[in-house]
């Protein structure tokens, strides 16, 4: 036992969910019998990196599916890097680097990313995932592709009356022209 109680075992580069070990009891004379154990372990949690595409100053609500494509066993998330142009609100409130959102919460549609107003600038936020007992050790990155939408134009005409000969006639100036 002492050997095993020092050893450390890599299984299967963290993906595998099971160690088996071989092992030989030995007596006092020398016989010995052989035996192995096979225990069951978490496997890392993973999943890819993704691209979102948001339309500039409007709401996105995020989806699970946003955070790339993810093992089955993954209860949280938690957002190292913030994005740059907008922010993450978790029902309603800002989410700071380092926060980790339940998946229960995205699913619920909780999650929002707000882009910076009047600006289409690509973003990305950097993310880790969580079965609940272990996180990934390889962070995942979502790219925020804003898609721009032209703002609302707005005009406005200065008319001035300017007395005239005539009665009731309006001048109107536009520019260096006037009419």
């Amino acid at each position: 036992w002492e050997f095993y109680q020092y050893k450390n075992f890599v299984i299967g580069n963290g993906t595998d969910e099971k160690l088996d070990i071989g092992f030989k009891v030995v007596d006092a004379d020398g016989d010995g019998v052989n035996g192995s154990i096979s225990v069951g372990v978490n496997k890392l949690p993973a999943s890819t990196n993704d691209v979102i595409e948001p339309v500039e100053d409007k709401s996105y609500i995020l989806q699970v599916d946003d955070f790339g494509t993810l093992s089955n066993d993954i209860t949280k998330i938690k957002i190292e890097i913030l994005p740059t142009n907008g922010v993450l609100k978790l029902a309603g409130v800002v989410v700071v680097a380092g926060q980790e959102i339940n998946k229960s919460d995205i699913s619920s549609g909780k999650l929002e990313f707000l882009s910076n107003k009047n600006t289409d600038l690509n973003s990305n936020f950097i993310f880790k995932v969580s079965n609940g007992t272990l996180w990934s050790t390889t962070s995942y990155e979502t790219k925020v592709n804003v898609i721009a939408e032209a703002d609302k134009l707005t005009a406005s005409i200065d008319v001035t009356k300017i007395v005239s000969s005539i009665a009731d006639d309006i001048v109107v100036k536009v520019g260096n022209n006037t009419y």
